[in-house]
């Protein structure tokens, strides 16, 4: 209350000393800034939010060679002995040439009696399945695999329900849910049968074919008679597409006018409805009486995004590398369209790594989001996907004219089964595990006599003669490091008693797992306090691969700018792909509305308060990198970020999807002068060359570059886009309008949003800070502004 007091007294004071003209047209009054105090960021602070203890090193490299980053890997591999563990964590996991070096590796260090312990991701390597089985059968017991994504019960609830048919009704007058209940009852207790499991499959292994088939033969569904409205007329068809308008929002929004109105037209046209949506509620799971799966749902794609692997407790090494040619490699004819730009810090450790290892452990143990491969094979058994053509032919064989009974469904799903194998394309799985020895050996040989002789190590952040990735003896032995992570869960809570979260709430990252941003927060909020102690220039840089900032690091950008903490010595530099040069260009499309929001809004404030916003304000710039005509395909991956005097490198991109969902690891660095030093004149060297980067500050600060105006060339754009497809090159007018109204609705949205976090409303500290302080309802708005803003935006 007392600080909410001084606020007022310092507001009124401000409107009352200086002239109105100015602020009165501004829409954020920086009141009372002798009061918000930035906080330092100390020692324990980090500890509280790391996976860790302090780490201590014998020797740290930071990586940004690829072939460095390949051969250090190989070289630690190799280091393991019998006894040891090695501990893998990847987001892909790649088959390839330079995988198959690595996995031979794996396979000899088994061979060696050491263990093994590998997480992937789940839905990005589920097609490795066979792969991953070589792997652990060739490891004798030495090798432990586990797949990150674990679909939840409600989930496979949901897949159960859209693979069972409705039962038959007769005669009798059917409600909505006269299918969906029986259905529902029908379920309680049963497991996945043939067509769930080939559902799940199919969803996961991207295979439209067994989708459809489960779906279509599970649930004996009429196709026809579905798209074509049941015979009702076009103007029928249009009232039930508004009736489920309304039903959707009652269902999914709660709201309670839509509820209203959807009870009311089943009371006046229920003969009508009620058959119609019995037929489509039995066959979408949007009506279980109990317990909701949206969320499952929403994050279902949830990746393990992490990046490490580590010898015993003596060795680890992360970064943003995946196992894949695209990030092991230089440009050469083995490689794929992309090269990536990348960074991955390797640490020699001589204490402290049993805590990294006691962390992995028990997000490779933690069950409601990790699953055993065996179990994978049990739930969703991958023989159809991976016989295509076997099991296209098995599916033509074994369909009937008249499919229409329980009987007919369960024949089929027998006679799938057994014609499958009788196919002469079928592979059955140890045929499908000797193809892949056969293919890792064609690797390790492609990659022998086609690369390894052409390796160099070129690519590093320090000058001078020669090559060098180390840090100094000097920052060595000041150095003061942790290992931190975004992870499903809170660790603070006891490992029998963590449940998964999903998402985040601004200023309560801890609670919700998010332990990386937490300090990428409170490192903003640092280089501010240290620079104004010290009177000396501080860096902030954001050299990430996709650049779409969340809600919470949108506030700390705007907190150095408005002048709630004084950054005045603060310069912030974001360093990104570019439309160019990235692989996920959406990203940008989408990050181009937040940026031209945040830089105009910048510049403006500049021009109203000149030198009054400039005593306080952190001053920003943004760099794009340009193509690289000379080795063509190049592209950022790299994510890492100074803070001041501390760095955070690792796996995390400044986006929101590893805020808002996927887990992620890094090292956090303070006490390396030298290499910050280093790092900075190694990013400036990038940004001031016109022959690697562009400029786009002053791009972004025109207040001519109006919404419309980007809105109309994204359009131009996605035309362009789908006028080269075959697919959708004659995609009709209205289907046109639509895409283009979808456009122009997230530009407004982000632009909106954007503007609204860095508005007045966002002045004053909100709960978050503390996450056991009860919100206001202006701040609980506030919050649900910001989790829209976050979900919107997680899909890219």
């Amino acid at each position: 209350m007392k600080r909410l007091l001084l606020i007022a007294v310092g507001s009124v004071c401000l409107l009352s000393c200086a002239s109105s003209d100015k602020r009165d047209t501004f829409d954020r009054m920086p009141a009372a800034l002798a009061i918000f105090k930035s906080q330092p960021l100390e020692n324990k602070d980090i500890l509280e939010a790391s996976s860790s203890g302090a780490l201590k090193a014998s020797k740290v490299r930071i990586i940004t060679d690829n072939d460095a980053a390949f051969d250090s890997k190989i070289e630690a591999i190799r280091s393991a002995k019998s006894g040891e563990t090695i501990r893998l964590t990847y987001y892909i996991y790649s088959e390839d040439a330079s995988s198959a070096v690595f996995t031979d590796e794996l396979l000899k260090a088994a061979q060696r009696g050491v263990k093994i312990k590998l997480m992937a991701d789940l839905i990005t390597n589920y097609q490795l399945l066979d792969y991953f089985s070589y792997l652990q059968e060739q490891g004798k017991g030495q090798i432990q695999i586990r797949l990150y994504g674990r679909p939840t019960s409600l989930m496979i609830r949901d897949v159960m329900f859209m693979t069972t048919p409705c039962p038959p009704t007769g005669d009798k007058k059917v409600k909505a849910t006269t299918c969906s209940s029986a259905k529902w009852a029908r379920l309680d207790g049963e497991k996945p049968d043939f067509y769930a499991q080939l559902a799940l499959s199919g969803a996961y292994g991207k295979n439209l074919d067994a989708l459809q088939t489960a779906v279509l033969k599970g649930q004996i569904l009429d196709v026809k008679s579905f798209t074509s409205g049941g015979g009702t007329s076009a103007d029928d068809q249009k009232q039930f597409i508004d009736f489920l308008k309304l039903l959707a929002k009652s269902k999914l929004q709660h709201d309670f006018i839509s509820a209203v109105k959807v009870a009311l037209a089943y009371q006046i046209y229920g003969d009508k409805l009620n058959p119609i949506m019995n037929q489509l509620m039995g066959a979408i799971p949007i009506s279980h009486p109990g317990q909701s799966s949206f969320t499952d749902w929403e994050h279902s794609t949830d990746f393990t995004h992490h990046k490490l692997l580590m010898i015993g407790n003596r060795y680890v090494q992360l970064g943003g590398r995946n196992i894949e040619n695209s990030y092991h490699m230089k440009p050469n004819d083995l490689t794929d369209k992309y090269i990536f730009m990348d960074t991955d810090v390797a640490a020699t450790l001589t204490s402290g790594g049993d805590t990294v290892a006691k962390s992995f452990d028990e997000l490779f143990n933690f069950a409601q989001m990790t699953i055993a491969l065996d179990e994978v094979r049990a739930l969703m058994p991958n023989d159809f996907i991976a016989n295509k053509e076997a099991s296209k032919a098995a599916v033509e064989k074994c369909t009937v004219k008249d499919y229409k009974t329980d009987a007919d469904r369960y024949s089929f799903a027998q006679c799938v089964s057994q014609e499958l194998p009788r196919q002469p394309q079928y592979l059955n799985l140890q045929a499908r595990l000797s193809k892949v020895s056969e293919d890792l050996s064609k690797g390790v040989q492609a990659y022998n006599n086609q690369y390894a002789s052409r390796k160099s190590y070129t690519q590093t952040w320090k000058t001078g003669s020669g090559y060098a990735d180390e840090i100094s003896a000097k920052d060595l032995s000041g150095l003061f490091m942790t290992y931190v992570e975004n992870v499903p869960y809170d660790r603070r809570d006891a490992v029998p008693d963590r449940e998964r979260t999903k998402g985040s709430v601004a200023g309560k990252e801890m609670k919700y797992g998010k332990y990386i941003h937490h300090l990428w927060y409170k490192g903003l909020e640092n280089a501010c306090t240290t620079s104004a102690k010290e009177g000396k220039e501080k860096r902030v840089i954001l050299h990430s691969a996709y650049f779409l900032p969340p809600a919470i690091v949108l506030r700390g950008f705007s907190k150095m700018m408005d002048g709630t903490w004084d950054c005045h010595n603060v310069k912030v530099t974001f360093l990104t792909n570019s439309p160019e040069t990235t692989d996920l260009f959406y990203v940008n499309v989408a990050a181009k509305y937040e940026m031209a929001a945040f830089f105009q809004i910048y510049a403006q404030r500049k021009q109203i308060y000149g030198s009054f916003a400039d005593s306080r304000s952190a001053k920003f710039e943004y760099y794009e990198y340009l193509k690289n005509t000379e080795a063509k395909g190049l592209s950022l991956h790299t994510k890492a970020t100074v803070l001041g005097d501390d760095v955070l490198i690792g796996s995390a991109n400044a986006d929101v999807r590893s805020y808002y969902m996927d887990s992620n690891n890094g090292f956090f660095i303070r006490g390396a002068k030298d290499f910050v030093k280093d790092y900075v004149t190694y990013i400036d060297e990038i940004t001031q060359d016109p022959m690697k980067t562009r400029q786009m500050t002053a791009y972004f600060s025109n207040p001519s570059l109006s919404l419309d105006y980007l809105t109309k060339g994204d359009q131009k754009w996605v035309a362009d886009l789908l006028a080269k497809n075959e697919k959708t090159k004659n995609l009709s007018p209205k289907v046109k309008e639509n895409v283009n109204k979808l456009v122009a609705t997230m530009a407004k949205f982000v632009d909106a949003t954007t503007k609204k976090i860095l508005s007045k409303e966002f002045i004053e500290e909100w709960a978050g800070d503390n996450e056991n302080v009860i919100e206001s309802k202006k701040q609980q708005e506030q919050i649900e502004m910001e989790k829209k803003f976050n979900r919107m935006l997680q899909i890219l």
